[in-house]
């Protein structure tokens, strides 16, 4: 499965192509206002991820892993995740989801 992007905490899923920090930044400015300027020390992923958010990505060019969680997953969350896993064919991973 190739659909990688972010997952936000009410489990809508933002599919994108390229660069996963660019597409953080550009929504950042877009919806958070100047809140961000003062978190963003770190990069606008981490300051999605710092709310909730999920990144859904390939670092090793393989299935898609999740990025590092900062907070405890959503029900909405785990539920999207369970889809997707099983539709990517990795009943494991989607297992493991519901005990996060």
């Amino acid at each position: 499965m190739n659909d990688f992007g972010w997952l936000n905490p009410s489990g809508k899923f933002y599919p994108m192509k390229g660069n996963h920090e660019l597409w953080a930044a550009d929504y950042v400015h877009k919806h958070y206002g100047k809140d961000y300027y003062s978190e963003t020390r770190y990069g606008f992923g981490d300051y999605l991820e710092k709310r909730g958010w999920l990144l859904l990505h390939n670092p090793l060019g393989g299935r898609a892993e999740i990025n590092q969680c900062y907070k405890r997953l959503t029900k909405k969350q785990k539920e999207f995740l369970f889809d997707y896993f099983i539709k990517d064919g990795a009943v494991e991973k989607a297992k493991a989801v519901l005990e996060m």
